[in-house]
């Protein structure tokens, strides 16, 4: 398979990729049945190669103290064997993983918000997966060997955003063009790393990068509206568009911090999520301002057709003529699967800017009740540890970053009793839960490989509203007791993501 798939050439892709799902296929079809020979009960494997010598040849190649000449300190490595059983089970889910991903990628990534959309998934992926799919995402001068860096981006811009041919005839738009396919082409290969190269990426270099593209953006808007005598009142088209990547990296640099753990105790955990609810609102209303200039702009184009169309035709009754131009305006406005996708996107943002907010809400509550008490340091602050956390953003213009006081300022409930906190944050996560709800009724309509969300992503959370839902009632229940004691019992709290890496249960116990 390796081999085959690091031959990809554009002439010959379909081929190819047929020959790499007959591969994947014969190969799960061969572990499939060596499965069913091994013994089922034989849970406890432990290895044997039959000969001393055999087995003294395995201990040196699995020599635990192999290390140990380079790094004195460093714990002794503890080499474990799966069993037979467990080892092939591992490998077929290696042998799915490159069929839907490697082969599924090559099939379904025709746009650049699809591809980016299945690259989201990859990072879980088995090593071997994703170096294959980094091989050759960009060969033959084409992304993935069949697209235009160029005409991707523009594409992808006119499904959020209209833009007008003006501006991408002129010469400025144009150098910027060239000047974003690399930009764009590292966001894509960034999501085929771990999650901690991810945030180690994106804070050594990708933010300061897209900072410097939001000033060129601007600027390229601004020689466009000088270029064509318009006001300000123009939406920057660029700027739009390049605030859009920018806010997703910024995200992604966060839940990707929430994810490995780098945020720890109540304080630290509240001012990430209420950090990311901020840049997932900012996300959403740039989003959205888009896709309203768009459909206005498909409105007014579908008025002129029809205008045109009835000053220009032969003469009708009445009754025909409101017939075909209800006819003609369906038309115009009919509502296209990657429409349904992007507003499917819309929701899926929307509803984990709510689970930021309810979560914080709920810290805030049990903070106001008493349980929570805020850390006190002998060689840090609570300022300090904010700036230090997120000082990553502090040199993007927009969005603006935000301080400490704001964090004091949003997350105060000192003027509101426990009761009006806990109902707060429970209607928070009704009204997301009944967003999830909505959104898994519409995910059928999306095909699998390139959903903005996943069935068993958009259940792990709506399992997280439920969960917080069903614990603030249990919060509320214990809001009269100061101390923290009920009954005699200690009453603890545990943040768990179990059900979901980014979002938390907040266990009250």
């Amino acid at each position: 398979f390796c081999p085959t798939r690091g031959k990809l050439r554009r002439a010959d892709m379909s081929r190819t990729i047929e020959s790499m799902r007959t591969l994947v296929t014969s190969l799960r079809t061969g572990l499939q049945a060596l499965q069913k020979l091994v013994d089922p009960d034989d849970t406890d494997y432990k290895p044997s190669l039959g000969s001393k010598e055999e087995e003294d040849l395995v201990a040196q190649v699995f020599d635990s103290y192999v290390n140990r000449p380079q790094f004195g300190n460093t714990p002794v490595r503890k080499v474990s064997f799966l069993s037979p059983k467990e080892s092939i089970g591992k490998m077929i889910e290696v042998a799915d993983e490159l069929e839907w991903s490697v082969c599924g990628l090559l099939d379904n990534g025709s746009t650049m918000a699809r591809i980016d959309r299945m690259l989201r998934r990859f990072s879980a992926l088995n090593i071997l997966s994703r170096s294959l799919i980094v091989l050759n995402l960009y060969f033959d001068d084409l992304l993935l060997g069949q697209h235009g860096l160029q005409s991707l981006i523009i594409n992808h811009m006119r499904q959020w955003e209209h833009l007008p041919t003006e501006l991408l005839q002129s010469p400025h738009a144009q150098a910027f063009l060239n000047r974003l396919a690399k930009p764009i082409y590292d966001t894509l290969k960034l999501q085929a790393s771990n999650r901690n190269r991810q945030r180690a990426y994106i804070e050594a270099s990708m933010l300061r990068e897209w900072t410097s593209l939001q000033n060129e953006a601007n600027l390229v808007d601004v020689h466009y509206r000088k270029e064509s005598n318009l006001d300000n009142s123009t939406p920057p088209f660029f700027g739009h568009y390049v605030l859009a990547v920018l806010l997703r990296l910024m995200d992604q640099h966060l839940s990707c911090g929430i994810e490995v753990g780098l945020f720890c105790g109540h304080d630290e955990i509240c001012s990430a999520f209420w950090y990311r609810d901020f840049l997932l609102a900012a996300l959403t209303q740039n989003l959205n301002l888009m896709r309203r200039g768009r459909e206005m702009y498909k409105k007014l184009e579908a008025t002129k057709a029809t205008e045109t169309k009835g000053k220009g035709g032969k003469k009708r009754s009445s009754k025909n003529n409101k017939s075909n131009g209800n006819k003609n305006h369906n038309v115009a406005t009919k509502t296209t699967v990657e429409e349904l996708e992007d507003a499917l996107e819309l929701q899926v943002l929307e509803a984990k800017r709510m689970l930021c907010r309810g979560i914080v809400r709920f810290i805030v509550a049990v903070r106001r009740a008493g349980f929570f008490q805020l850390p006190e340091y002998e060689f840090t602050s609570r300022k300090m540890i904010f700036e230090k956390r997120f000082a990553v953003f502090g040199a993007i213009r927009h969005p603006p970053p935000l301080t400490f006081q704001d964090y004091l300022e949003g997350s105060d409930g000192s003027d509101v009793s426990v009761k009006d906190l806990c109902q707060s944050a429970t209607d928070v996560f009704k009204s997301c839960r009944s967003l999830i709800e909505a959104i898994l009724d519409d995910v059928g309509s999306v095909n699998v490989p390139y959903a903005p969300v996943q069935e068993r992503e958009a259940r792990a959370l709506l399992k997280v509203c439920v969960g917080n839902t069903v614990y603030l009632m249990k919060l509320n229940q214990l809001a009269g007791n100061k101390d923290g004691q009920t009954d005699g019992k200690k009453v603890s709290f545990e943040f768990d993501y179990e059900a979901h890496q980014e979002f938390c249960i907040v266990k009250v116990s």
